[in-house]
């Protein structure tokens, strides 16, 4: 990836105990190069007439990440260094099932995915769980109309100011609906 920063920065915080934080604004403009790490993906699918079920596992090293460009080596070389002391490789899992009912044109699904932290320290508690359930319909031989649900939940953390220096440590829950209309011609 090549990116362009554009970006400005300041914050106040004052607390009960006349303790406060007072970052002095700045601005910037820098250009540099994200490389992402190769993924390697293996998959398999079992078509069993009115039930499908597919799973796949997906590996990522995320130490791989590597910063290049304009900004200076030195912060080059931090962030690289940072990247390889935080992060680690994950192996990440997709199940799915699709059962059509017979006589209907309704097909019902039902799956789970699972997304490691690739932070090297996080507790289980920080990887991204999903579970997902949908049902379709078609309706003669042009119309199909699908509607999936994804509930997903996770921990995570957000450092303000700073690293370590205030934390908002975070349940979060994710709710998607999705609905789709295809038309085949």
């Amino acid at each position: 990836y090549a990116i362009r920063e554009n970006y400005y920065v300041g914050a106040y915080s004052k607390f009960d105990d006349d303790y406060y934080i007072d970052l002095v604004p700045s601005e910037s403009v820098i250009e540099y190069e994200i490389q992402t790490p190769i993924e390697f993906s293996l998959g398999t699918s079992v078509n069993l007439n009115l039930l499908n079920v597919s799973a796949q596992a997906t590996f990522v090293d995320y130490s791989q990440l590597e910063f290049s460009g304009d900004i200076e080596s030195s912060i080059i070389s931090n962030n690289n260094r940072i990247i390889n002391a935080n992060l680690k490789s994950t192996l990440n899992f997709n199940l799915g099932a699709e059962l059509k009912l017979p006589f209907t044109g309704i097909k019902v699904r039902a799956g789970a995915m699972y997304f490691p932290s690739p932070y090297k320290d996080d507790p289980q508690s920080f990887n991204k769980k999903f579970l997902t359930a949908g049902a379709g319909i078609s309706a003669g031989e042009v119309f199909q109309f699908d509607i999936a649900y994804s509930y997903g939940f996770w921990d995570t953390y957000t450092d303000n100011y700073g690293i370590n220096q205030s934390q908002v440590f975070q349940n979060i829950s994710s709710h998607t609906v999705v609905l789709t209309t295809t038309i085949l011609y």
